[in-house]
């Protein structure tokens, strides 16, 4: 592992050290996190599905009470606890029921949930509909990757989880940086 612009980083990225290189701050994806939490008002809990090295987990972990983070990958799990300490990271793959590698986050029955980052590679659709209990009930806000991922081929539309957001769960799009869609519900 290496360290850039205060992040661990795998030693093989090229990726993420560019990016900070170019950005000249050590904030990833700084207009999207900004945007999302603009439409936030209650900064006590928040869900980081797709938690990689903690990317979005260390500044929230900076802004909210209490943040949980997904990640099932054990090379991204080392490099996240030095990333955002402050954070819980649970081990695990998030998605829809039925799957046995996998488990739904309404399994984990939280409360209080005010806003989910989803990025999780091509497969937020079930991550989103295993979420359905926790959306309806906690309406936070949520910012959810939306683009075609060239190495996964999903049954589902590139927008699905949006769409199903909308149509199924009450949520309207309220803002959309680059690939990024922050819905809330009105």
């Amino acid at each position: 592992m290496k360290q850039v612009y205060g992040w661990w980083l795998p030693d093989d990225d090229t990726h993420f050290e560019h990016y900070f290189s170019v950005q000249k701050h050590p904030h990833y994806q700084k207009q999207q996190f900004d945007k999302a939490l603009s439409y936030v008002t209650n900064f006590d809990f928040a869900l980081d599905i797709g938690g990689h090295i903690g990317l979005w987990s260390k500044p929230l972990s900076q802004t909210f009470k209490q943040v949980v983070a997904f990640e099932p990958h054990q090379p991204y799990i080392d490099l996240f606890t030095l990333n955002a300490p402050k954070a819980e990271i649970v081990k695990v793959a998030l998605g829809e029921a039925g799957n046995t590698d996998v488990i739904t986050l309404d399994s984990f029955s939280y409360t209080g949930v005010d806003f989910i980052k989803i990025d999780c590679e091509g497969y937020e659709f079930p991550i989103v509909k295993g979420a359905s209990d926790t959306l309806r009930q906690c309406s936070p806000v949520v910012i959810v990757t939306q683009k075609v991922y060239k190495t996964h081929t999903n049954p589902w539309s590139q927008t699905a989880a949006v769409e199903y957001m909308i149509n199924d769960l009450g949520y309207r799009v309220v803002s959309k940086v680059l690939n990024d869609w922050i819905l809330k519900k009105i």
